[in-house]
């Protein structure tokens, strides 16, 4: 699932919207979501609007996440860890508007520090918001 998907619908929470109402069929069915692939968009406009690399990929993240409501989301796995991936090639520079949460030389990018920051306050979020609150 990504923001620019089809079925995703439109607006800044888009997103989580879309996994909310994933969730809840997956709850009618009995079974827990794995949200395998997700991140701040894959559409061709990340190729010309460098947004991967920013703070703008942190604070979807931050932002998608405080509205999912995790009762029956099993995880959900960012898309990906590294710019290190067979799939787009070697990068030609550091900062590339790649999807990994870090650089090909190992350096964090906004979007990893968000988690390192998520997990840290994880049980200050449930005891705040339990509905919705992100499980380790």
């Amino acid at each position: 699932v990504y923001p620019s998907d089809p079925n995703v619908p439109p607006g800044r929470l888009g997103f989580a919207h879309a996994v909310n109402n994933a969730s809840a069929v997956a709850a009618r069915h009995g079974v827990p979501l794995f949200v395998t692939e997700y991140n701040a968009g894959l559409d061709g406009s990340t190729r010309t609007v460098p947004i991967l690399d920013t703070s703008y990929a942190a604070a979807f993240v931050v932002a998608q996440l405080a509205h999912v409501d995790a009762a029956n989301v099993a995880g959900m796995s960012y898309w990906t860890l590294s710019d290190v991936f067979e799939e787009q090639g070697q990068q030609a520079a550091e900062f590339a508007n790649a999807f990994g949460m870090q650089t090909y030389g190992g350096v964090a990018k906004p979007v990893l520090r968000a988690f390192e920051l998520l997990a840290r306050f994880v049980d200050d979020a449930r005891a705040i918001y339990p509905a919705t609150a992100v499980r380790a």
